[in-house]
């Protein structure tokens, strides 16, 4: 698993191979993964993934052969989530073991 922001977010190994896997088969070797995040009809906020290309604002993080974008905000939405793959698609779970942390003074 990958540490890709120092607010807890990783990106799992599946992910991954998942990411680079889709970018091989659109030969898309400049493209990049956008984390975004967006107000769904119920009021909560979705975490998602699109292909993009970079941003003036964006904050770059690369991570052995996949680049990640995001704002600022989204990342500040994601902290702590591990983006994984798995059968039904791109998942955005709470890292348990980031809520478990203990911060000392």
């Amino acid at each position: 698993m990958l540490l890709l922001a120092q607010n807890g977010l990783r990106l799992s190994d599946r992910a991954q191979a998942k990411i680079r896997s889709i970018l091989e088969e659109r030969g898309e070797t400049d493209a990049a993964v956008r984390l975004f995040a967006q107000r769904a009809s119920d009021g909560a906020i979705e975490l998602g993934l699109a292909f993009d290309r970079r941003r003036d604002d964006d904050v770059v993080v690369p991570a052995e052969g996949v680049t990640v974008l995001a704002d600022a905000q989204t990342l500040a939405i994601a902290r702590d989530r591990v983006i994984d793959y798995e059968t039904q698609g791109f998942t955005f779970a709470k890292d348990s073991a980031c809520e478990a942390r203990l911060f000392t003074e």
